[in-house]
């Protein structure tokens, strides 16, 4: 960890995290994210495994922020935390949140939560090596296996200290990851022993549930099946569980699981997630319409699932699945200062709660909050390959300095760009002598065209979409390479034969003006939001699109030639130059010009109350639902701006189709 350092654009937007939420949690809401961890002997023996989560999941973020972007004062804060909770280990090496009463705790989750813990101190030990963090996970892996092995009872159920998450079980068995790095570290065999129990008992057990004990189940035969319906679970066990099975297959070697986390993925893919790539469900998983929400949690642990999928994959589409995310999701879950989020974040909105802590009951989404970027950065963008090489994944400002070759000499790229905004990429080689190694360079899905020029001269290899490109060479001090990757408007249908608009890893979404009112100032500096939509919203895209399976096909003119029926052919691509450092999440540097009509039947049933409701969680959106296409309207048509969808507060993303002309 800090081998990859953000530049421009990123670095900026990391830095604002760190001085916002990420920096302060531990001020705005005390009585979780203080003398949790940190202090275990302060909290009731009786008290519930929620703030051992959710101030696991901070944990996590603050280290991996404050050491990638090396701040002092963060860094200061990470191992401090550290410090602390190393202290709570007791002798024996029990490592939980109970240490009166290991494992009995009355509200179960007590492995659920160390494995959160083990997490935090992983990405801890990356950045530090400090010598003290291996032995005590080492020590407290052990005391889980020696004192409450994941062994189901003649019923199935398991030990309720195995319980936790919002599926009860088997939401602990995230734990197989620790086990596997710790083993990776030590060679216990007893750790993966641990890890191979945890994972039989994923499939022994028929007590899955989901979301208010729904039946769900994810074990083998159902993933690899795809007869499994994940609509009752909650999505952020599944997108922690689907990346279950293949963990365990870097250890069985059993393809079956690897299989089976591809295919549960790709079910989940293509029945629940939306055009901004999170996750469709008010809590328990739903269908991607207009009108329901992702939760901000399950952005980061989709993304961590997907990243997984593609270390051991190289199968691309993962890396543009998590840009997706980031880029559009978790940006437009986030007020740009970086100090307040959504709990929940709607494809329509147009009026919307944004809050220091996400939420006045439920925190565990601020806390996951803080991990996205850290984790792109980190353990997305640039990767280490397996023939001594580098792989550059995802895309955006940054530097990496690595060891590569067969003598692991010492070389560094910089990387200028704009992306996601533009479609041109500059690397910059620096290293002390020659070395020959492979260079990875990921050619997205969605990118038909794309040129690489090494030192100016053209790859004469194939550059195939959704691929990565191996460039074998030796290298020298002064190498460039540039990527041209080039973006295309294109549509999709969404529900009531909506549709949505994209370009490159962007979504687009209409361009609203804000008001935003403060409602309220619990901690200083950080104010509760209230913003709504300041300028008329209900419009209709004037398009002339056919749909063949799905997919816009071109329309047969009378003449019988093909009209050109591209996205491209609808917009205007508008440049927009902004300030040297500005924000390009808060000041758009690129926008879309469309024709649209306004639907006046479209509008709010009732007015917006006085002052919006603040409880996030399975709040009803305040938007009327997309209505069904085609819309008929003589309203004029009007020239409308669509921006990134990251780049809006409250927005309309799934657009209702009208035909040109009356």
């Amino acid at each position: 960890m800090g081998s990859v350092k953000p530049l421009g654009w990123l670095e900026a937007t990391m830095r604002s995290q760190g001085n916002g939420i990420t920096g302060h949690l531990h001020e705005i809401r005390q009585e979780t994210f203080r003398k949790t961890w940190d202090d275990r002997a302060s909290r009731s023996q009786n008290s519930d495994w929620w703030a051992y989560e959710q101030q696991a999941y901070w944990f996590d973020g603050l280290i991996q922020l404050a050491y990638i972007l090396n701040d002092p004062k963060l860094t200061s804060l990470a191992d401090e935390f550290v410090t602390k909770a190393l202290a709570g280990q007791t002798a024996d090496g029990y490592m939980g949140g109970w240490p009166n009463h290991p494992y009995q705790n009355t509200d179960i989750g007590d492995v659920y939560v160390q494995g959160q813990l083990f997490n935090a101190l992983i990405s801890y030990y990356e950045a530090t090596q400090d010598p003290r963090i291996i032995p005590a996970l080492q020590k407290g892996l052990l005391h889980i296996y020696a004192n409450c092995k994941p062994v189901p009872d003649k019923d199935g159920k398991m030990p309720d200290a195995w319980w936790g998450g919002s599926c009860n079980w088997p939401s602990a068995s995230h734990i197989i990851q620790p086990c596997l790095w710790v083993y990776s570290k030590t060679g216990d065999q007893q750790i993966l022993d641990l890890a191979n129990l945890t994972f039989t008992a994923t499939q022994v057990s028929s007590r899955n549930t989901g979301w208010d004990n729904a039946p769900a189940d994810i074990r083998l035969p159902s993933l690899l099946s795809g007869t499994e319906d994940f609509r009752s679970m909650h999505g952020v066990d599944v997108a922690l569980l689907l990346r279950i099975p293949a963990l365990h297959y870097l250890v069985s070697g059993n393809i079956d699981e690897l299989q089976a986390s591809i295919y549960g993925l790709r079910k989940t893919d293509n029945a629940h997630v939306h055009v901004h790539g999170g996750l469709a469900g008010d809590e328990p998983l739903g269908d991607p319409t207009a009108v329901v929400g992702t939760e901000t949690c399950e952005v980061l642990e989709y993304c961590l699932t997907k990243q997984t999928l593609f270390s051991i994959t190289d199968d691309s589409r993962y890396v543009d699945d998590i840009e997706k995310m980031i880029f559009n999701t978790f940006q437009g879950a986030t007020r740009k200062d970086g100090k307040a989020i959504q709990y929940f974040s709607y494809p329509n909105s147009v009026a919307q709660v944004y809050l220091p802590d996400a939420s006045l009951e439920v925190l565990c989404c601020v806390g996951e909050w803080g991990r996205i970027y850290p984790n792109y950065v980190n353990k997305v963008m640039w990767l280490a390959s397996q023939d001594k090489g580098l792989a550059l994944a995802g895309y955006g400002p940054s530097s990496v300095s690595a060891k590569v070759g067969a003598k692991n000499q010492s070389v560094s790229f910089m990387e200028t760009t704009n992306y996601p905004f533009d479609e041109n990429v500059h690397l910059a080689m620096t290293s002390s002598e020659s070395v020959k190694f492979p260079l990875y360079l990921r050619i997205p899905g969605w990118c038909q065209e794309a040129t690489i020029r090494v030192n100016g001269k053209p790859l004469s290899q194939s550059l195939l979409p959704g691929r990565m490109v191996k460039i074998e060479r030796l290298w020298s001090k002064g190498d460039s390479v540039d990527i041209q990757l080039p973006m295309h408007v294109a549509f999709s249908r969404w529900d009531k034969l909506s549709v949505a608009v994209e370009r490159g890893p962007l979504v687009y979404a209409l361009k609203i003006e804000e008001e935003w009112r403060k409602s309220g100032e619990r901690t200083p500096g950080f104010p509760d939001w209230e913003v709504r939509a300041a300028s008329p919203w209900n419009y209709a895209l004037c398009l002339r699109l056919c749909w063949t399976n799905g997919k816009i096909s071109r329309r047969r003119l009378d003449n019988g030639k093909s009209e050109v029926n591209t996205g491209d052919s609808y917009f205007k691509v508008n440049r927009v130059q902004i300030a040297e450092g500005a924000d390009p999440w808060a000041n758009p540097p690129i926008e879309l010009i469309a024709r649209a009509k306004k639907v006046d039947s479209w509008k709010l049933e009732n007015p917006l109350p006085a002052v919006l409701p603040q409880v996030n969680e399975h709040a009803a959106p305040l938007t009327p639902d997309v209505p069904q296409s085609p819309v008929l309207t003589n309203n004029p048509e009007e020239e409308i701006t669509l921006v990134p969808y990251g780049c809006t507060h409250v927005r309309v993303t799934y657009f209702p189709v009208t035909p040109i002309g009356k």
